[in-house]
């Protein structure tokens, strides 16, 4: 929970700088694209990607990707939901994938709790600790305590985002 908490605070005060400094520039930045006979017309729909049910989420910033799930015990005995992804980095400075993606997990309505296991791997390490340069791609865990034996929901945003866009993917406790 602590560090929850504390990637949250980090991501306000990012925004917050963000809007207090972008204000002018976007401003004087905006041009107008000439207008051609090969520019699209402004009411053309564009096509949404099928859901596949599986994540994989992109932004200007990051890409999350399923790669596997598995189910242990925490240290406490607890049943827990290992969730592995891929994190790759597409923004232009070096980034932690806990910092900049949004990976939770739902389960009887609510967000599970992350789950603390006796040992941790090189992928649960890449979560919080490990930077990852522009391009790079790491191989993160995620460790979730389930609350019972029903249907998981994953969810992938963006940690920062105003238009809410996210993926899903369901789960089946095994």
């Amino acid at each position: 929970m602590k560090k929850k908490l504390v990637v949250l605070l980090l991501a306000a005060t990012m925004s917050l700088s963000v809007v207090a400094c972008g204000g002018e520039k976007e401003e004087a930045n905006k041009t107008e694209a000439p207008k051609t006979e090969a520019t699209k017309p402004e009411t053309e729909v564009k096509e949404e990607p099928v859901d596949d049910g599986i994540i994989d989420f992109t932004t200007e910033k990051f890409n999350v990707r399923y790669v596997k799930h598995e189910f242990a015990n925490d240290f406490e005995g607890n049943k827990c939901l290992l969730y592995y992804y891929t994190f790759t980095n597409n923004s232009d400075a070096n980034a932690t994938a806990g910092i900049t993606a949004n990976v939770q997990c739902f389960q009887d309505g609510s967000e599970c709790e992350m789950g603390i296991m006796a040992e941790q791997n090189d992928s649960m390490n890449n979560y919080a600790m490990n930077e990852v340069q522009p391009g790079g791609t790491v191989e993160v865990c995620q460790v979730y305590k389930l609350k019972s034996d029903t249907e998981i929901t994953i969810e992938a945003s963006d940690m920062i985002s105003f238009d809410n866009e996210k993926d899903t993917q369901k789960l089946a406790v095994q």
